[in-house]
């Protein structure tokens, strides 16, 4: 689990590469991202690195603990700062051909035995008071 606000999904994969030497380990980490995943790197090329590892985190967690299927939330707490984060997920979406609107969960069509679904929530931060009652 992470949590940022207002902060983008790390660098695009174009940019992500730029300069990355052959031995870095770059090149192959995205090999085994977009294998992972079905895609192929000219396809990824504009996606936020972040939420493509993320993904396939959840799908190596998956199947570590023997589940059927995994599962990647985006909570957002401020939605006017997660406005071009929220575009950035919609766009990783359509690189499966679902428009990944917010308050729903989509599955993503992904190779192999593990069933991918991805979401995005909107939530309003706790306040003070409720913050202080719960401890």
């Amino acid at each position: 689990m992470e949590g940022k606000s207002g902060e983008p999904f790390d660098k695009r994969v174009s940019d992500w590469l730029v300069g990355a030497s052959p031995n870095s380990g770059k090149p192959v980490r995205l090999d085994f991202l977009c294998e992972q995943l079905g895609r192929s790197r000219p396809e990824v090329a504009e996606i936020r690195y972040q939420l493509l590892h993320r993904a396939v985190s959840a799908v190596l967690e998956a199947r570590r603990f023997g589940a059927s299927d995994a599962l990647l939330i985006v909570q957002s707490f401020d939605r006017n700062g997660d406005q071009e984060s929220h575009e950035d997920f919609r766009q990783f979406g359509r690189l499966f051909a679902v428009d990944a609107s917010p308050g729903r969960l989509h599955q993503l069509a992904i190779p192999g035995e593990i069933g991918l679904f991805v979401g995005w929530a909107n939530c309003s931060p706790a306040r003070e008071e409720a913050l202080a009652s719960a401890t």
